[in-house]
């Protein structure tokens, strides 16, 4: 509740925000997306009309992994339709997951950030040129890519 409540307080007093994110890997201990103790945090998303952008894939740090798996995303948009989820830092090794949620979920959605362009799965490429390119959200790599170094790397990377 305390996260709760910080939410509406930085949403009320600052309205330049417009997101949520949530990384598994930086709470200890440790859950998962589909851990009960988020549940509040979605519902109050939903209230303040805010997507959630949460980490999948393995996490750099080396952190339990189990954690960011995309999978426990199915059971957060089954809970909430209402919610608009926005999946980033790429979902590997999961990337199989990753497309085939996105095809399940109509609130559902995948940002790039994290991933330097020249490393988008094939799975994310494929959907984005074929049914998904509605559903993915281009997101920098910046400060770790320079602007230069990105936009390089993203007109190399197969999209019509």
């Amino acid at each position: 509740m305390k996260a709760v409540r910080r939410i509406e307080k930085l949403t009320s007093e600052f309205k330049i925000v417009k997101a949520l994110s949530l990384s598994p890997l930086s709470i200890y201990p440790f859950i998962t997306a589909n851990s009960k103790e988020c549940y509040p945090i979605y519902a109050k998303a939903i209230e303040v009309g805010l997507p959630v952008y949460v980490n999948v894939g393995v996490p750099g740090p080396r952190v339990p992994a189990a954690m960011q798996d995309p999978i426990n995303l199915d059971e957060v948009c089954w809970f909430f339709p209402d919610l608009t989820i926005v999946m980033v830092h790429g979902g590997e090794p999961w990337d199989r997951y990753v497309r085939q949620l996105l095809l399940k979920w109509p609130n559902l959605y995948y940002a790039t950030s994290g991933i330097s362009p020249r490393y988008y799965s094939n799975d994310i490429i494929n959907y984005a040129n074929t049914r998904g390119a509605d559903k993915i959200i281009y997101a920098g790599y910046w400060p770790t890519l320079s602007f230069e170094a990105l936009f390089d790397q993203l007109a190399k990377v197969p999209f019509p």
